[in-house]
C-alpha cells in the first residue's frame, strides 16, 4: 500500500496551486513552480469551512474583531489622559498615588494573564461562544466603572475589563488566522494592527476633552454604547471560525495546518511517524498549553514575547505621566494633554501601508528567490 494511504487525508483538486513532490518536509512553499501564489492552507469543500467564506464575510468578521480590540484597549490604555482627573477625586478620600495608578496597571497586567486562559478556552468551546462571552464581560464591567460608588468597585471593574481585553491578544488573531490565507496575512493583521493603533490614537485624544466637558464617568458611558454595538456586530457577523482541518496530500508531500493555523509540509513517512494513520483532530485544552509552552524553548518567540513586554511596559510608563508632566512643567489645560498622540497618526498609516503592501510584495520575491523560480509577477 501507498505510504501516503495511512494517512486520512483529503486530495485537492486544484493542481497549479499546491505541492510537487520535488519539495522537502519542512517550511512551506509560498510560490508554485509557475510562479503562482498557492492557496495555503488548502481549503476543503465544506461550505463551513472559513476559507470558503465570501470577501464580504470575512469583512464582517474583520470589523467585529477590529472593533473589539479597537474599544477594549482604549478602555485599558486610553485611562492616561485623565489620570490628574482620578487623583483629585480619591486623593481627598486617603488613597496613596500608588494606589490609585493601579487603575491603570492593573488592567494591562491582567490582560497579559486573560490571554493565557481564553486561548485554551477557544481551542475547547470555540472562538465565537468565547470571544461573546469577552463582549458581555467588557460591556458589564464598563458599565459597571461607570455607575461604581467606591475605590474598591472602580478596581475590581477595571481588573475584569484588563481581563477580558485579553481577548484581543488571543483569540481574535486566532480568528483571523482562521479565514486567511498565508500570502492574506500580513494585510488583515497589517489592518488589525494599524487600525487598533489609529482609532485607538483617536479616542484618547478626544477622551480628555470629553472628560474636561463633562465627568470622568462618561469615558466608561462612552464606551458601554460603543461596547454595546459591537456586541450586536459580533452576534450577528461573527460565526464560529474554529475548524480542523484534515492532513491534505498531494504528489507525496503532506500539508499539516495545527490548530493555531501554521502550516507545515511533510513527507508521507514524516506524517506517519508522527500522526500514525489518523488525523489529528483534537480539542484539549491541555494539548494548547502544551503547544504554547513549547514555544518557549524557541529564541524567536522569547525575543517577541520580551520585545513587546518591554515595548508595553514604556507605553504604560508614559502614559502614566505625560498628562501630569504636560500640565504641571509645561501649563497644558487638561482637554489638551491627549494631543501629544497625535503621532500615532501617520505611524498607523505606514504600518498598514508596509504591511498591505511592501511586506507582501516583499514576502513574495524573497520566496522566489529561495525556490529558484525568478521574480514574483
Amino acid at each position: 500500500m501507498d505510504k501516503e494511504a495511512v494517512v486520512q487525508v483529503e486530495y485537492a483538486e486544484q493542481d497549479g496551486k499546491h505541492l510537487n513532490d520535488t519539495q522537502r518536509g519542512g517550511g512551506v512553499h509560498l510560490i508554485d513552480e509557475n510562479g503562482q501564489v498557492r492557496r495555503i492552507p488548502i481549503p476543503s469543500a465544506d461550505p463551513n469551512d472559513p476559507l470558503n467564506f465570501n470577501k464580504w464575510r470575512k469583512l464582517g468578521i474583520i470589523v467585529c474583531c477590529c472593533w473589539f480590540s479597537v474599544f477594549s484597549l482604549v478602555l485599558v490604555g486610553g485611562f492616561g489622559p485623565i489620570v490628574p482627573v482620578i487623583l483629585e477625586l480619591y486623593a481627598p478620600k486617603g488613597y496613596a498615588v500608588q494606589e490609585i495608578i493601579n487603575l491603570t496597571t492593573y488592567p494591562s497586567l491582567v490582560m497579559a494573564c486573560g490571554a493565557f486562559v481564553i486561548l485554551p478556552l477557544s481551542m475547547v468551546f470555540g472562538r465565537r461562544p468565547v470571544f461573546l462571552l469577552c463582549t458581555l464581560l467588557l460591556l458589564g464591567t464598563t458599565i459597571g466603572a461607570g455607575v461604581s460608588k467606591s475605590f474598591e468597585t472602580h478596581m475590581a471593574m477595571r481588573i475584569l475589563q484588563g481581563f477580558a481585553t485579553g481577548a484581543t491578544e488571543s483569540v481574535l488573531p486566532l480568528i483571523i488566522t482562521d479565514i486567511s490565507f498565508l500570502d492574506e496575512r500580513g494585510l488583515w493583521f497589517g489592518v488589525y494592527w494599524g487600525t487598533q493603533n489609529l482609532i485607538n490614537a483617536v479616542f484618547t485624544i478626544s477622551v480628555s476633552y470629553l472628560v474636561a466637558d463633562s465627568s470622568w464617568r462618561w469615558f466608561y458611558y462612552t464606551f458601554a454604547i460603543l461596547c454595546g454595538f459591537g456586541m450586536l456586530l459580533a452576534i450577528f457577523l461573527l460565526p464560529e471560525t474554529r475548524y480542523d482541518r484534515s492532513l491534505t496530500s498531494y504528489n507525496g508531500q503532506v500539508l499539516h495546518t495545527d490548530e493555531f493555523g501554521v502550516a507545515t509540509i511533510l513527507s508521507s513517512v514524516e506524517a506517519t511517524s508522527r500522526f500514525g494513520t489518523h488525523t489529528p483532530h483534537t480539542t484539549s485544552s491541555n494539548r494548547a498549553l502544551l503547544k504554547m509552552s513549547q514555544s518557549l524553548t524557541s529564541p524567536a518567540v522569547l525575543w517577541a514575547i520580551l520585545a513587546s513586554s518591554i515595548s508595553l511596559g514604556c507605553g504604560i510608563a508614559i502614559s502614566l505621566t505625560y498628562a501630569s508632566v504636560l500640565q504641571q512643567s509645561f501649563h497644558w489645560s487638561p482637554a489638551s494633554t491627549g494631543l501629544v498622540n497625535v503621532g500615532i497618526f501617520p505611524a498607523s498609516l505606514l504600518a498598514m501601508f508596509y504591511a498591505a503592501t511592501v511586506y507582501r510584495r516583499q514576502d513574495q520575491h524573497l520566496s522566489c528567490e529561495e525556490e529558484g523560480r525568478g521574480a514574483y509577477p
